[in-house]
C-alpha cells in the first residue's frame, strides 16, 4: 500500500510537469502501477483462500463438538461396568508393556575394574 501511495505521488507530480517529460516514462511509471495493482490483488485473492480454509476448518471443529454434545445429551456415556472393562484392559496393555520392557536385556550395574566391586566407579570407590 505504501508503494502504491509513493507511485501515486509520482505520477501525480509528473502530470503537473507535463512539458517537461517526455511521455515513455509516464507509461514506464504507469506499467508499474497496474503491475503493482495486480500483485496486490493476487495477494488479496490468496489472503480470502485462506481465510475461507480457515474458516472451513472452524466449521468442522464446531461441528466435531456439536456431534461429541449430542451423543451424551442423547444417553452415549458409558455404564459404570463399560467404564470399568475399559479401565481392565488399559491396565492389562500397561501391564503387557511392563513385560516387554523388562523382558529386554537391562543394563548391569557399573563395575570398578581396580577393585572390582558393582555399583560404583573411579570416582565413587569406597576403597581409595
Amino acid at each position: 500500500m505504501h508503494q502504491l501511495d509513493q507511485q501515486k505521488k509520482q505520477i501525480q507530480h509528473l502530470q503537473n510537469q507535463k512539458n517537461q517529460i517526455s511521455l515513455s516514462i509516464v507509461d514506464q511509471v504507469v506499467d508499474k502501477v497496474i503491475k503493482s495493482v495486480e500483485v496486490t490483488m493476487q495477494n488479496i485473492i490468496l489472503l480470502q483462500q485462506e481465510v475461507n480454509q480457515i474458516c472451513a476448518s472452524n466449521q468442522h471443529q464446531k461441528k466435531k463438538k456439536e456431534i461429541i454434545r449430542c451423543f451424551i445429551q442423547t444417553g452415549g456415556s458409558l455404564t459404570g461396568m463399560e467404564g470399568q472393562q475399559l479401565n481392565e484392559k488399559h491396565d492389562q496393555q500397561k501391564q503387557m508393556q511392563v513385560q516387554v520392557s523388562s523382558s529386554r536385556l537391562s543394563c548391569r550395574d557399573p563395575r570398578y575394574s581396580d577393585c572390582n566391586k558393582t555399583g560404583h566407579n573411579q570416582l565413587k570407590c569406597p576403597s581409595i
